[in-house]
């Protein structure tokens, strides 16, 4: 890192390694915003994601989620890739960036902050200056996230944990939560 960006405020994670082709923890585990949202949620649903086990793509709820983006930001830059990860909307007012996660429902709401927090210490280390957004359309409700030391100290520990899982042999425990009804991964956990 150059010592300019160490300079502005960055908060440097030394566990995050960023590259142009993409995020790495310093075990190599490849980073990405899904599995800081999934570590939050389920370690089977982020053990079977680093292996390339992909959710059901026919869920109704991913197939909802996409609708949603769709119908409620029709004009805006969706889907943006930044240091090999995807965030959902990017906007600019004033000057500034702000980063937006669209979500169907606040039910999981740590686990989607903490996803923002990736995508807001990325646009940092480049230097940009950020506020997060997390979008509920059907909910009506918008919550501004901004960067903190304490959410720098939970992006830290999330990244430990998800190198953990990651490296493990062993796929996770199924562990039936109040979630599991509308997850994309159910049938590969409870198969009936």
């Amino acid at each position: 890192m150059r010592s300019s960006e160490r300079d502005n405020g960055n908060d440097l994670i030394e566990e995050i390694l960023v590259h142009q082709d993409g995020v790495y923890s310093k075990r190599g585990v490849r980073l990405y915003g899904t599995l800081y949202r999934y570590v939050k949620v389920c370690d089977r649903q982020l053990w079977m994601q680093v292996r390339g086990i992909s959710p059901d793509p026919e869920n109704d709820y991913l197939l909802l989620g996409k609708l949603i983006h769709e119908e409620f930001f029709p004009n805006y830059s969706k889907e943006v890739w930044f240091y090999g990860t995807v965030m959902d909307v990017i906007l600019e007012d004033g000057g500034q960036i702000l980063v937006m996660e669209v979500k169907r429902k606040m039910s999981l709401l740590e686990s989607y902050v903490m996803q923002l927090a990736f995508y807001l210490y990325l646009l940092r280390y480049k230097g940009l200056s950020t506020e997060g957004i997390l979008s509920f359309p059907l909910e009506r409700r918008r919550l501004s996230i901004s960067w903190s030391p304490e959410l720098g100290k939970a992006l830290r520990e999330a990244t430990l944990k998800i190198e953990e899982i990651a490296l493990s042999p062993k796929i996770p425990p199924a562990i039936r939560k109040p979630w599991c009804k509308s997850c994309a991964y159910k049938d590969l956990c409870f198969a009936e």
